[in-house]
């Protein structure tokens, strides 16, 4: 019995979720296909990969180095198919690229401008999509690579590699008034009375601005519970209410005559975003090149944010 590509992506699967049920789901195929094609691997090897329990496996000490093996492998066949490519002409192919809200709004278009200009034979596939998702989708290797917040849980296991892409300032975002002019920096625990928007318990984000809020002794009076952000600038215009957002996804709204838009000091708060990618995977020629403008574009913004910050 011959070991397979296919029977190590299917090892490698089993591995990162510790279940053969969520493998399947990640793998398009049976959990009885899963239990198979590991138990073909351990009868060729002749050595047991995995413990299985109840509810879940456990890789032994043998599973834990074959993973690391194969986790080469599946790198160094990635690669090689990367290096040849330079023999077909250009790039071309298709990439599929995760990001959140807060970087569709700030740089996508220019950043999608500017790569179809200079690679037009790359196909882009933007997602966007809760964090959570996002980070799924790159363990189950259905994107080339996301950018979420490094509080994301799920970023620093087992299947995924990650990298600094920047740190960015929150912003405090508040209805316009002539007390309260656009991007002044505003420290918080100087507002009488928060009336504060938040995301759900248990959100990641709002967490942190709770932590914020806390450690700096800020009081809030009222906190009002809205998972739409896209609808926190709306409101925030009509009402008192009042809501932290990152500078990278609400600074195009600086113009707006209703609403107020200010930089968080004393201390910033601030937000760092991380490229993600599956650790069996090598990220294509074309991914990287639209990272490294999404990269630059980004820059560009976030050099605006923290010299506002540092005013």
């Amino acid at each position: 019995m011959t070991i397979e590509m296919r029977d190590i992506h299917l090892f490698v699967a089993a591995y990162e979720e510790r279940s053969f049920t969520a493998a399947a789901r990640r793998e398009f195929t049976s959990q009885p296909g899963i239990s198979q094609h590991i138990r073909k691997i351990e009868e060729r090897l002749n050595v047991q990969l995995f413990t299985r329990l109840s509810t879940h496996i456990e890789p032994t000490p043998a599973g834990d180095i074959y993973y690391q093996k194969c986790i080469e492998i599946l790198h160094l066949h990635e690669s090689a198919i990367e290096e040849l490519k330079d023999y077909q002409g250009g790039i071309a192919g298709e990439i599929r690229i995760g990001l959140m809200q807060t970087l569709t709004r700030a740089v996508l278009a220019q950043t999608l401008a500017g790569f179809m200009e200079e690679i037009p034979n790359v196909r882009v596939r933007i997602f966007e999509a809760f964090t959570s998702d996002l980070v799924q989708q790159v363990r189950s290797g259905a994107l080339d690579f996301a950018i979420v917040p490094s509080f994301v849980p799920g970023v620093h296991e087992t299947g995924i590699e990650s990298r600094r892409f920047v740190v960015t300032p929150e912003f405090l975002i508040s209805r316009r008034s002539a007390s309260q002019p656009t991007l002044t920096p505003v420290k918080l625990s100087d507002i009488e009375s928060v009336r504060m928007l938040l995301p759900h318990p248990g959100n990641p984000h709002r967490m942190r601005i709770e932590d914020y809020l806390s450690e700096n002794k800020v009081a809030v009076e009222e906190s009002f519970e809205l998972d739409a952000s896209h609808a926190w600038l709306g409101l925030v215009a009509r009402t008192d209410w009042i809501a932290i957002l990152p500078g990278l996804m609400v600074i195009a709204e600086s113009d707006r005559p209703d609403v107020a838009l200010s930089p968080i000091i004393d201390p910033p708060l601030m937000l760092e975003l991380v490229r993600i990618e599956s650790t069996s995977r090598t990220v294509s020629v074309g991914a990287e090149k639209f990272y490294e403008r999404l990269e630059a574009e980004t820059n560009t913004v976030n050099d605006r944010l923290l010299q506002l910050v540092d005013a």
